[in-house]
């Protein structure tokens, strides 16, 4: 049985504990400051698919993305396992993700429900979109389930994060995040401002092992810049699945960005990328300019990513911007 990989980095730590213990993260104590002396054990809820009685302070959460694994573990409540794709490396969940079994099945991205229950989890957290619906009731057979709404698991990161913290009974602690959270993107946005980091028009440019390359329009990453107020150039109308597909014949409307913001998949290697090793690319001016930067995969929508990728902001725009 995998292990999902370890991490251990002192800026995502003091993160994601927020005060939980780390102790109480890795022994399965909840630690839960919301817990009442005598408190019902299960309760009944509504998920995307109906009624689901479910633990009220659940303690061994099984999740089958890697962000739902993460906002579980940001918000202290206990998670045993996930379904971690092999092209993800979950490495911003930090410390706690050393006692995370990966419990994908052969299929790639789903939760093998075998693999599942020898860790005896109490609740299972799972998307409940369409095209999920087929596994959310299978898990459903064997362990408590909660299949998050697709309206819910679609709109912003924020929304997302009170949802489940109302399920895993953390709504104290998803206050704290998100205060802490905000705090840290005004901060950030006044030093982009005094920077003058706002003047120029920020993309962001993503690569698969594929060999398939776009821009990114809409996603998590894109939300984060405009937060702290650096502008999207105006690169026109994406498609359904708010990207742009590029070649080598239309890079040119890279041109239009002053910076670029290079986000890869865990699994590519980048000297295998026949683009970054074309002469049109060596000629495009962010990329001429050393306005080409790199920065992590941004696979998430979750509260841990979201500071992963404020991180990578600050180090790759801000600290430069203002040490020059």
């Amino acid at each position: 049985m995998s292990t999902v990989h370890e991490v251990d980095n002192g800026t995502r730590r003091e993160f994601i504990l927020g005060g939980v213990s780390l102790g109480a993260l890795l022994a399965g104590c909840g630690g839960d400051e919301e817990a009442g002396p005598a408190e019902r054990r299960t309760r009944t809820v509504q998920d995307a698919y109906g009624e689901v009685v479910i633990p009220t302070r659940p303690q061994r959460v099984i999740a089958d993305t890697v962000s739902t694994m993460a906002n579980v573990v940001a918000l202290g409540t206990p998670a045993v396992g996930a379904a971690v794709p092999v092209d993800i490396r979950p490495d911003y969940v930090g410390p706690p993700a050393r006692r995370i079994k990966n419990v994908v099945a052969s299929d790639g991205w789903t939760i093998d429900v075998e693999r599942a229950l020898a860790l005896r989890p109490d609740l299972i957290i799972a998307t409940g979109a369409e095209y999920n619906e087929k596994y959310c009731r299978r898990y459903k057979r064997f362990v408590p389930t909660y299949c998050i709404p697709e309206a819910e698991s679609s709109a912003t990161f924020k929304d997302t994060v009170k949802v489940m913290a109302n399920v895993l009974g953390r709504e104290t602690q998803a206050a704290k995040l998100l205060t802490r959270y905000d705090d840290r993107v005004a901060a950030l946005r006044a030093r982009v401002a005094a920077a003058g980091l706002d003047a120029g028009s920020v993309g962001v440019l993503r690569f698969d092992a594929a060999g398939w390359f776009g821009i990114r329009i809409g996603q998590p990453g894109n939300q984060v810049l405009e937060a702290l107020g650096l502008r999207e150039p105006n690169w026109g109308k994406p498609n359904a699945d708010d990207y742009i597909e590029l070649s080598l014949e239309r890079l040119a409307l890279l041109n239009r960005a002053h910076t670029l913001l290079l986000c890869r998949d865990d699994n590519v290697v980048e000297r295998k990328l026949e683009v970054l090793n074309s002469p049109l690319w060596k000629r495009l001016e962010p990329v001429r300019e050393g306005r080409a930067l790199r920065v992590g995969a941004w696979n998430g929508d979750d509260m841990l990513q979201m500071d992963t990728i404020l991180d990578d902001i600050e180090r790759t725009l801000v600290v430069p911007a203002e040490s020059s």
